[in-house]
Parts: C-alpha cells; sequence; structure tokens
C-alpha cells in the first residue's frame, strides 16, 4: 500500500521542490491501491497524467488504462493494476519480462489477461463508440504479432507488410495503407456503425469502411489476442501500456497519445 498521505511535487509550493497540497482523489485512489511506494516525481507524474485526463475529457471515457512497469504490479509481478478503476486488474499468463522498458513477451506464451470483456463489461466501451491504443517501443515488423485483443477488436501495431493491422468491432482485419513504424501510441477509434479509424501518436494513419458487428464475449489480453478463448498471435515487443474506453475525438486522442508520453518519462 502506498503511504504518501496525498503529498505530491510542485515545484512552486512554499518554494520547496515539488511539494503540493494534494493529489486528486482518482490518483490518490490508484496510490492507495499499489502495493510499491512511488517516489515523488513518479506520484506528480501520474497526478498529471490523470488531471490533465480529466480537463481533456478522456479519463471519463476510459475503463481501463494499464501501464506496463513493475512499480504497478504487485510484488510478485502477478498482477497488473488497472489505473482507471479498481476492476479489471490484468493477470500474468506465460513467460515474459516486466521491468522499467515496459512488458516484453517471449513470443509463444508471455501475455496479460485483462479481465475486461467487451461484452459483458457494461462500461464506456461498445459496439459503436470504442478505442483501444497500444503504446509499442518495439519497431520490429512481425506478421502474426498482436498487442491488444479478442477476436473482434484487436491492434497489430506493425505486420508483416510494415503496416498496422487492426479489427474494431469487427472479424476481419484491416490493413493501413500507409505505413507503420510500430512503435508509438497506437490507437482505433470507431464512433458509429460504419468504420472506425487508426491513429498513430495523435495523427490520423488510416480510415476503413467496416460495418459493426457485436463485440465478442471473450476477454481482451494484452500482448497477445483471445481466438475464441485460446491465446495466440503473441507479441514479443516491448510494450508499455494499454488502453480501453469509448471513443474519443480527435483532439482527445492527440491529448491522450501526448499523455501517454509525457507520462512514461515522467515515470524514469
Amino acid at each position: 500500500m502506498d503511504l504518501g498521505l496525498g503529498l505530491g511535487l510542485r515545484s512552486d509550493f512554499f518554494g520547496v521542490p515539488g511539494v503540493i497540497a494534494a493529489y486528486d482523489p482518482a490518483a490518490q485512489d490508484f496510490f492507495d491501491r499499489l502495493e510499491s511506494q512511488l517516489s515523488p516525481d513518479q506520484r506528480s507524474a501520474v497526478n498529471d497524467f490523470i488531471v490533465g485526463g480529466k480537463a481533456s475529457g478522456w479519463w471519463a471515457l476510459a475503463d481501463a488504462i494499464w501501464i506496463a512497469k513493475s512499480i504497478f504490479a504487485t510484488s510478485t509481478e502477478t498482477v497488473l493494476q488497472n489505473m482507471r478503476q479498481d476492476a479489471y486488474n490484468a493477470t500474468r499468463q506465460g513467460t515474459l519480462t516486466l521491468d522499467d522498458t515496459g512488458s516484453t513477451g517471449d513470443g509463444t506464451t508471455g501475455y496479460w489477461n485483462s479481465g475486461f470483456n467487451p461484452a459483458t463489461a457494461g462500461g464506456n466501451f461498445s459496439q459503436d463508440s470504442s478505442s483501444l491504443g497500444v503504446y509499442s517501443a518495439s519497431d520490429v515488423a512481425n506478421a502474426n504479432y498482436v498487442e491488444l485483443g479478442n477476436t473482434h477488436n484487436s491492434i497489430g501495431a506493425r505486420n508483416g507488410n510494415n503496416k498496422v493491422g487492426a479489427r474494431s468491432s469487427a472479424s476481419t482485419t484491416d490493413q493501413s495503407v500507409a505505413g507503420s513504424p510500430g512503435t508509438g501510441v497506437i490507437s482505433t477509434n470507431r464512433a458509429d456503425s460504419t468504420g472506425f479509424a487508426v491513429y498513430i501518436d495523435g495523427a490520423q494513419l488510416a480510415t476503413f469502411t467496416r460495418a459493426s458487428i457485436s463485440p465478442a464475449s471473450l476477454n481482451l489480453y494484452l500482448g497477445a489476442r483471445n481466438n475464441k478463448g485460446v491465446a495466440g498471435n503473441f507479441s514479443a515487443r516491448t510494450l508499455r501500456a494499454w488502453w480501453v474506453g469509448a471513443a474519443l475525438s480527435e483532439p482527445q486522442i492527440t491529448s491522450r497519445d501526448a499523455a501517454f508520453a509525457a507520462l512514461w518519462a515522467g515515470l524514469a
């Protein structure tokens, strides 16, 4: 349990580098759920991430935000806490490494079971209003890797054709025309029943005309795809974070993606 007592960092409080009077309640709730004691700088980075997300509106539209740092996992590193709420805390499966660089699967067995089932969760995510996101630190191209998903919603950051492969309430994978570096915050965004878009670091990469179908009643896997109850498409990329929620506006996508980068830098 974090015992920070609600004190944080800001350089202009009483002239002392970093101390602020109190954290945002959502940030303090997250700190209280952690087993690790965060440094003042780390607590400040998390607080700024949440406060900025609330101001931009994307925080309220999220169901789950997982940050792949050992400080956000249990001491045994078997459970990764969901920053957004005390639910859908991801459980470790198979062989992977969790350290200061992120979460890296072995490409054959390692992933996180999010516990989030898009068909039954009843949160912000829905068939015609959804967003998935992954923050990738690896540029390798691989035709098999999926960084987040199940049979109807998934993201492959960079396939064998150097493209993003994505599904959004669909059973067919759409491939971007433009190339993908494989790194950065890569996300899908569906705001209606007719199609969806893919973004990288806040910029639109591709749009697809693809009628929506009901989300598969399967938990989303982080670092793999849940293929009708069987884990597959294991990714060996180093992944820094994942996001699940409702559709966002373009300004919200830009804000969220910049916030992930700023958070990661602040946690270093």
